[in-house]
């Protein structure tokens, strides 16, 4: 159902070249005014994958097997990595510029071909941990997610 809802957005972000004078000012801040909706769609999907998970969770019995970090702990070191993704993803753009300069390539080029291979390691991240795992439908919806977001 929130694929069906998400590939609704999708394709109405596609059909209209006329915007609002709110769409408009959205686009100047650089983003869509599908961007909250479809954070929301995604904590709600994130909540409702935890309460499944958590109701239908495996009983633990052996109460010293418990290895995993605090809440507090695992809060922080998303967040460090999260404020690493921003800084790198930030930064990448002006390091493919000074290298097109530096090796004097096109710019269109060291886009195309270096800042897209960078911004996919991620999905090719999730896909062979996926598979390292035995959970075969991830790497299917990783790369339905990255292809979506291309358009």
């Amino acid at each position: 159902m929130l694929g069906v809802v998400l590939a609704g957005l999708l394709v109405s972000q596609l059909s209209t070249g006329q915007t609002s004078g709110l769409a408009a000012t959205a686009a100047q801040w650089g983003f869509s005014l599908v961007t909250p909706v479809l954070l929301a769609l995604y904590l709600v999907a994130m909540r409702t994958v935890f309460a499944y998970e958590r109701d239908h969770a495996a009983p633990n019995n052996d109460p010293s097997d418990d290895t995993s970090p605090s809440l507090r702990s695992a809060a922080t070191r998303f967040a460090l990595a999260a404020a690493v993704v921003a800084a790198a993803g930030v930064w990448l753009p002006f390091v493919a510029t000074d290298l097109a300069q530096a090796m004097g390539w096109n710019k269109s080029f060291v886009g195309s071909l270096f800042v897209a291979m960078a911004t996919s390691l991620p999905e090719l991240a999730v896909t062979l941990s996926a598979l390292r795992m035995g959970r075969l439908t991830w790497p299917s919806a990783t790369c339905w997610a990255a292809t979506c977001s291309t358009y």
